[in-house]
């Protein structure tokens, strides 16, 4: 089923394959669904994924705002553009997230060491923050209202607190990397905000030619 999906999306040059996740694993994680697991890692068509709502009703239809993860790479970006897209036709704001995880940066220290210090947190926020900025003053001059979220704090519960306090929201995340004959690896964190995010994800795929730069993640 998942090929036959792929085939006639390509066939027709599809903008977007939208497709819904299946079921709960514990009390606030999703799951997908064989085939959607299939076509989110192999389609080279953005996909996006809606959570059904209680009972199995369908998910809120409308959008009040886009989010964007991004971690500073070129991989990260290429939802960028659909983003800004979304943003102008749907006339909703747009909110930019990139965060300092501390979790990740202790655990890649030294064991006998004291950790990250304290000047290296404040290099790298600061380095977050200006990032963002540069990227919201380029949608704010594409006429997006623009806000920036940054901090030390791990990337996906910043993303799904996003989400939810903004309400009707959708997410545009890329994938990164490739495994075996060209079959998209999700990042962790996007697989992780696609199972436990209530809000719809819309995934995208980097070009091959972006990947085998080893940009990113």
């Amino acid at each position: 089923m998942a090929e036959r999906i792929l085939a006639v999306a390509e066939s027709f040059g599809a903008g977007i394959i939208a497709m819904a996740t299946h079921g709960r694993v514990g009390p606030e994680r999703w799951f997908l669904g064989s085939i959607a697991d299939q076509i989110v890692r192999g389609s080279s068509t953005p996909v996006l994924l809606m959570r059904p709502g209680a009972d199995g009703e369908a998910a809120h239809s409308s959008i009040d705002h886009v989010i964007l993860p991004l971690d500073g790479s070129h991989l990260a970006e290429v939802g960028l553009p659909y983003a800004t897209v979304l943003a102008q036709r749907l006339h909703v704001p747009m909110t930019l997230v990139r965060t300092v995880d501390p979790t990740a940066l202790m655990s890649g220290s030294d064991s006998l060491g004291d950790g990250p210090s304290p000047e290296l947190y404040d290099l790298l926020e600061s380095d977050a923050k200006e990032y963002l900025e540069g990227m919201a003053s380029s949608m704010r001059n594409s006429g997006i209202e623009t806000y920036q979220a940054s901090g030390l704090r791990p990337p996906v519960g910043e993303i799904i607190d996003r989400a939810h306090s903004t309400g009707h929201a959708l997410v545009v995340m890329s994938t990164h990397g490739r495994s075996g004959l060209g079959r998209t690896v999700l990042g962790s964190v996007t697989d992780r905000v696609i199972r436990s995010s209530e809000a719809p994800v819309l995934v995208v795929r980097p070009a091959d030619d972006m990947v085998d730069e080893g940009d990113g993640q």
